[in-house]
């Protein structure tokens, strides 16, 4: 009997060896297009070991005595992210962050909407350091087509302050945390088409009674466990997780207000949806690109759908949320639209459908048509190319309209014409 145990002992170890050797001898397979890491010989382990982990840091911070806001402009006390809250309190959210001393600081704000009469508003500032901000506006009005920034396709503007979100005739700034926001912006704005300029005075109330998504710590936990596994884990990745991340949140709302167009007013409702990005730097360079949908349905659901490739930190991640018909908010945990077959080339495509699957158990076709689409630059050196597109949204027969953005690296530079008409000060920074 001893015999056949030591016999069966000694066939198990060496069917184990065997094993171990062939899934560590077997290559992972190359990246899609050079940048979309596949799964390798270690996937699934990895998968379960990230999910634990996350598991862990969401146990830590619920049962924290008392959680304490994290301190952003630090990497040795901004561990948030990956199951963990930057801050517990949405007043500490809900205004101007203090920048970090990282050249690449970011404090950044966004709004978007469109409606079913044809109107539609996308408009963002992100502070950066030395009173630079990153600012754009763009509204369609029917009877006058699009108006755009002065500086468009540039978003280079300065003067920013620690008072509110903006610069040269923006000023973004929140009225209730998580209920209210004020927006005005007033100068001029010019005709796409046409470059005329016109006097322009903007004022509206952006409002919500929904919940916000925390991408902190609302991604489901297996969703973000299959991102990150698909990656080469290493020392360097783990830091890199770290210095790269930026706490950053989203909620749907209504945007109501007024645009005075040389002196001629239009009104102005619609469903929007906003966003708020901080941390101790954000680097366009390390982005490859993104493609993201915010729209709201005629029966009253609103989705948010987002792929993203951060190759340095996840190159396949998908992301979002929806609410239903009465305002419950479910996290998005499978988005079946793949970047590479989407428009990798620089193109996104006009036409195309996509499945998701939200944590309530119910999966919905999306079908998108984009109806028209701007591009506009952000950085210094144009790092970012930024798609915005006005679509209408089907989803399993329920019609709607909204906004869908994608990003691109972009590296042929700021044209000249752009650059020299920045600040004499510019010239004197090295670094910015």
């Amino acid at each position: 009997m001893s015999c056949c145990c030591g016999i069966g002992c000694w066939l198990l170890t060496t069917g184990l060896v065997v094993l171990l050797g062939l899934i560590f001898s077997k290559k992972d397979p190359p990246k899609i297009a050079g940048v979309y890491s596949r799964p390798g010989k270690l996937y699934w382990l990895k998968a379960v070991v990230f999910y634990l982990l996350i598991k862990l840091r969401k146990w830590k911070d619920a049962r924290a005595v008392k959680q304490q806001s994290r301190d952003h402009t630090r990497l040795d006390t901004y561990n948030s992210g990956y199951g963990t809250k930057s801050k517990s309190n949405p007043d500490d959210m809900e205004k101007v962050q203090k920048l970090s001393t990282h050249f690449q600081a970011i404090d950044a704000i966004y709004f978007n909407g469109a409606n079913s009469q044809g109107f539609s508003i996308v408009t963002g500032t992100a502070r950066r350091p030395h009173g630079v901000v990153n600012g754009f506006f763009i509204v369609r009005i029917p009877e006058l087509g699009y108006l755009v920034s002065p500086k468009f396709p540039d978003s280079l503007t300065f003067g920013g302050t620690e008072e509110f979100y903006g610069a040269e005739g923006f000023r973004y700034e929140p009225v209730v945390p998580m209920k209210q926001w004020k927006l005005e912006y007033k100068g001029e704005l010019k005709f796409l088409e046409s470059g005329k300029k016109v006097k322009v005075n903007f004022k509206a109330d952006w409002k919500s009674e929904l919940d916000y998504f925390d991408f902190d710590n609302m991604i489901p936990t297996w969703t973000m466990a299959r991102a990150m596994s698909l990656e080469r884990w290493s020392q360097e990745y783990f830091q890199t997780l770290k210095e790269a991340h930026q706490t950053h949140y989203e909620q749907h709302g209504d945007l109501i207000g007024e645009i005075e167009v040389d002196g001629k007013k239009y009104e102005l409702k619609m469903p929007s949806m906003r966003d708020h990005s901080y941390g101790i730097k954000r680097n366009w360079k390390l982005l490859h690109r993104y493609n993201m949908h915010m729209f709201s349905l005629e029966d009253g659901r609103r989705f948010d759908i987002g792929n993203v490739c951060h190759p340095c930190v996840t190159s396949r991640l998908e992301t979002g949320y929806m609410y239903d018909h009465d305002g419950s908010l479910y996290a998005l945990e499978k988005v079946d639209h793949s970047l590479h077959d989407h428009g990798e080339l620089g193109d996104p495509p006009k036409d195309y459908g996509m499945m998701v699957k939200a944590t309530n158990g119910h999966t919905y076709y999306v079908q998108v048509k984009v109806l028209e689409s701007l591009e506009l630059h952000i950085g210094w050196e144009w790092e970012a190319k930024i798609v915005e597109r006005r679509c209408k949204f089907v989803v399993d027969g329920v019609e709607g309209y909204g906004i869908s953005e994608c990003m691109y690296r972009h590296t042929t530079g700021r044209p000249e014409e752009f650059a020299k008409t920045d600040p004499e000060w510019v010239k004197d920074v090295k670094t910015v």
